[in-house]
């Protein structure tokens, strides 16, 4: 095409503009979108680079080894040329272009054995079972369930919920009538629960099944199937025996809950506390929500400084110490993205989505479980950031009781090295700076 100048943010601001009327989120993440292409296109110049130097002394070796065979035509292996694409991103005809105009050959069936090989080991890695797949014994049931599993958990009141009738069970992925084999593992689907399944970057709920006959089951997985119509709860029945139409009662460990549901709210101010000090334009990449620890993936080209940590941090915790309300409403999306409701940058959604409010500071599309007021949260510490892929950046965190536990453990490593060094605490850093000049004076 003759262009050597970067060119994809020119082109990108072209199809921003023709999509403008088919998704304005495009438009509003504009700059981001632009920025970018522009790092990456960089970005894939410089791999480039680096690989036309590796082709370079790779051709240099096939002429080589041509002229110590005699008449044998040079040849550039095709393991070699297959590291070309799969590393620096070299496409095979560029690469045969160059060899031919210095007169190599490339072993096209090296190559292609090497892509195979390739494909095999990523199949391979991606090897999944498919219940809910036509013939699977998840999807057998989906076909019998026109009207799936009723999830009533989003508030305390429904953490313990009686008549939950039995409607499925799987037994190693097939369906069975009954169980009686103590310690047997078994996969529940009941008309309704109080048990939230694993979505949206939210862990399960755990808990327990019972029955006023002594069956008891211990849920230790709780698992979206058929869609996300079925909820599968991973269960080992440890007392009794269970059947299909059999009614149950069943409890959420609500201590788990708590702490899982106090990190999903604090991830939310998170996002907002983000958007505050590194600008609007900071959108979520991905999340992790469990009781010990939250996740957040985040696109940044750089490190945050140590500033923009403790700004975050004062933030959340303000908004923590506010005691403000958790509002949820359900409504249609076009009306949530009017009202501002924040949404994950290409994720599709249902017509009608749940909304999680906290007033003033975040409003974002949500189906996860939540605290009613932010004075639940306790405390929010930020135990890292680091980076996980071009201009992606992560922060763990931990909330409530997690960080309680967190502050114990750091304050033990503290009070220890006090007593090590015969210090009071405060002083540790001079004592430490201190060490560092006498352990330098003696390496000279």
């Amino acid at each position: 095409l003759g262009i050597k100048d970067q060119f994809t943010a020119e082109v990108a601001a072209v199809a921003i503009q023709l999509s403008g009327q088919c998704d304005p989120q495009v438009a509003a993440n504009a700059a981001r979108i632009t920025a970018e292409m522009s790092r990456e296109e960089a970005a894939f110049s410089a791999t480039l680079s680096k690989g036309q130097k590796l082709l370079n002394e790779m051709l240099a070796r096939a002429q080589a080894a041509g002229a110590s065979n005699g008449n044998s035509a040079p040849v550039l292996p095709g393991a070699d040329a297959f590291l070309l694409y799969d590393s620096f991103g070299f496409p095979m005809e560029l690469t045969q272009e160059l060899a031919e105009a210095v007169g190599v050959e490339v072993d096209l069936p090296g190559f292609e054995a090497a892509m195979a090989a390739q494909r095999a080991r990523s199949s391979s890695s991606r090897e999944a079972v498919d219940l809910t797949a036509a013939g699977g014994g998840l999807g057998q049931l989906a076909e019998q369930l026109a009207a799936g599993s009723e999830f009533v958990g989003h508030d305390d009141v429904s953490l313990q919920l009686d008549e939950c009738q039995v409607v499925g069970l799987l037994v190693a992925g097939q369906p069975v009538q009954e169980l009686s084999e103590q310690g047997a593992a078994v996969d529940v689907v009941l008309d309704r629960t109080p048990f939230y399944a694993e979505s949206g970057g939210q862990v399960a709920d755990t808990g327990y099944l019972s029955s006023s006959s002594s069956t008891e089951l211990q849920v230790t997985d709780v698992q979206k199937g058929a869609g996300g119509r079925l909820f599968v709860h991973k269960a080992v029945l440890q007392q009794g025996s269970l059947r299909v139409g059999q009614e149950l009662s069943a409890r959420v460990d609500q201590s788990l809950r708590r702490r899982i549901r106090c990190h999903h709210t604090a991830t939310h101010l998170l996002q907002s506390a983000l958007k505050s000090v590194l600008g609007p334009d900071t959108c979520q990449q991905g999340s992790l929500v469990e009781a010990n620890r939250l996740r957040f993936d985040f696109n940044l080209n750089r490190p945050m400084t140590s500033d923009e940590i403790s700004r975050v941090e004062s933030l959340v915790n303000g908004w923590v110490a506010s005691a403000s309300p958790t509002l949820t409403t359900v409504m249609g999306l076009d009306e949530a993205r009017a009202a501002g409701a924040t949404a994950m940058f290409g994720e599709k959604y249902d017509d009608v989505v749940r909304v999680v409010e906290v007033p003033g500071v975040s409003m974002e599309l949500c189906g996860g479980t939540h605290v009613s007021n932010t004075s639940e949260i306790g405390a929010f510490k930020i135990v890292s950031e680091s980076g996980v892929a071009s201009g992606v950046r992560r922060i763990e965190a931990v909330c409530g009781q997690a960080a309680v536990e967190y502050m114990q453990g750091l304050d033990a490593v503290v009070k220890q090295l006090a007593a090590n060094l015969r210090v009071k605490p405060e002083d540790l850093p001079s004592r430490v700076s201190a060490l560092q000049v006498i352990a330098s004076c003696s390496g000279r």
